[in-house]
């Protein structure tokens, strides 16, 4: 007999196995469900995003500079003239353009990162996305960065 959700208990081909079963013999081989045949790569890639958004995070948190964290909590600290060369760049000539945070602080980057975003300095804080998109933009400029370059 059938129920209209799926498997029922006469149907052990339909739905899930319960939990300490052995693995499930098919046409195709034993399958053991819910384990992958090599896991280490789904870790790799799950740790390098649960990286990656710590640091976007960490940004959005400190981008009014209230919790006062330096520069080497996200970014390398030889990244800070990279950082201090591009900033000069972004910076208008109104107030509101300016960087109002101090060198070597993690709101300064925050700032540098969310102009790269797309972020101007009017309508709201920049959020998570924005962040991020100037986050990448700054990492590929500073792998290319070589000390003693000029913008």
């Amino acid at each position: 007999m059938r129920s209209r959700g799926g498997a029922s208990a006469q149907d052990p081909d339909q739905g899930a196995l319960p939990l300490g079963s052995p693995p499930r013999a098919t046409a195709l081989g034993t399958r053991n469900i819910g384990a992958f045949a090599d896991e280490k790569p789904f870790e790799t890639l799950a740790a390098a995003t649960l990286i990656a958004a710590a640091e976007v995070l960490q940004l959005v948190r400190d981008r009014d500079g209230t919790a006062g964290r330096p520069l080497a909590d996200v970014f390398d600290p030889a990244d800070q003239v990279a950082l201090e060369a591009v900033c000069a760049t972004l910076e208008g000539k109104t107030a509101r353009q300016q960087n109002p945070h101090s060198l070597g602080s993690l709101a300064y980057t925050a700032w540098v990162c969310a102009q790269f975003g797309g972020w101007t300095g009017y309508y709201g804080r920049p959020g998570p996305v924005v962040t991020l998109r100037g986050l990448l933009r700054f990492r590929a400029i500073a792998q290319g960065w070589v000390p003693g370059h000029t913008l």
